[in-house]
């Protein structure tokens, strides 16, 4: 596999990073374990998670991602990437 730095990994653009591990560059374990300590470090500055699976739990979805990929089974254009998603009050938006 090559080796990409923290910054690399952390910056790539979604389809290349999913592209990445689909081929094996990078495993979905070792994106996995690149972001669990950014989101450490920086979430409580800019409090952007406010819930989030265990990191053992993380890591276990991406071991499963890289079996998947080892056994060939088919994947989604996606499948292996960290993820998050904005959950709004609507409340909030329109104050």
């Amino acid at each position: 596999m090559t080796v990409l730095t923290e910054n690399e990994i952390c910056f790539m653009g979604a389809r290349d990073l999913a592209d990445s591990i689909r081929h094996k560059r990078i495993s979905a374990h070792e994106v996995m374990d690149t972001f669990l300590p950014q989101i450490e470090r920086l979430n409580p500055r800019i409090n952007a998670i406010v819930a989030k699976l265990d990191d053992d739990k993380c890591l276990a979805l991406a071991d499963d991602t890289d079996r998947r990929l080892a056994h060939g089974d088919e994947v989604g254009p996606l499948h292996g990437l960290p993820f998050a998603f904005k959950d709004l009050d609507p409340r909030s938006v329109f104050r």
